[in-house]
């Protein structure tokens, strides 16, 4: 398939109470699963061709003692609860993830990197494989952009592994559409070409970038409709605030 959306990460303050009522709003399942690094996340899959919403979070509480842009960026945006934080997009090839690296005029994070540290673990031991673009300093993310993936196998990709059981259990049936701010030339300059976004499953409502709702399909019932802030709209005064070098007192460092 050309270009499309492989995940949407919604970040939360508490991974599995957010998973479960997710899963009391909608009846998706969820399944437990991967970490990497300080952070880890609940796996929603969304059905055929194969995409999912991630619920991510730190859980390495100790990682906090040595704050960083990116830790301060997640307390802040989960300060008041969920937040979409990120479009994930994917292709089928290197080729198609060298071009968008030579676009950003970036280098590539390697699904051959010999670190297990580097790729997202699962609990039965299995290590993804996956590669990723733009590298950069300051993640896309914290700008409401996408980066993009490529597995080299998709045979254990996240949005096919079981679900847990769940009272009123749905069987989704596919992402339908996914709400973003800005407009379809802001994005068509990040990504290179207007061809791009017109492969993409994309509404856009003119607000501040980032992912502001999910469309499932649902089989036996009306498609399911996700709803939750942008990260850009709890970081909107970030940089005016100034947050830097640690946890502000009289916040819970989750």
């Amino acid at each position: 398939m050309p270009l499309h959306i492989d995940h949407i990460s919604l970040a939360s303050p508490h991974i599995f109470r957010s998973a479960d009522t997710l899963a009391k709003e909608t009846g998706l399942g969820y399944w437990t699963g991967e970490w990497l690094a300080e952070s880890s996340v609940n796996i929603v899959p969304l059905g055929p061709p194969g995409n999912f919403i991630e619920i991510s979070g730190i859980v390495d509480i100790f990682s906090l003692r040595n704050m960083t842009e990116r830790r301060q960026w997640i307390l802040d945006i989960t300060e008041t609860g969920d937040h979409f934080n990120a479009l994930c997009l994917g292709v089928d090839s290197m080729e198609e993830l060298e071009v968008f690296a030579k676009h950003w005029k970036s280098t590539i994070n390697r699904a051959d990197n010999p670190d297990p540290a580097a790729h997202f673990q699962r609990a039965n031991g299995y290590i993804l494989p996956m590669a990723s673009t733009p590298v950069t300093r300051r993640s896309v993310w914290m700008l409401g952009l996408p980066n993009v993936y490529y597995y080299p196998d998709r045979t254990k990709h996240s949005s096919g592994q079981p679900t847990h059981p769940i009272p009123n259990q749905v069987r989704p049936t596919g992402l339908k559409w996914v709400e973003v701010g800005g407009s379809p030339q802001q994005m068509a300059d990040w990504l290179g070409g207007m061809q791009y976004v017109d492969m993409l499953p994309l509404k856009f409502n003119g607000k501040s970038l980032g992912v502001w709702a999910v469309c499932v399909g649902a089989e036996g019932r009306d498609d399911i409709v996700i709803r939750r802030p942008a990260a850009s709209d709890a970081g909107a005064g970030l940089q005016v605030r100034g947050h830097r070098g640690g946890v502000r007192s009289g916040r819970s460092a989750r």
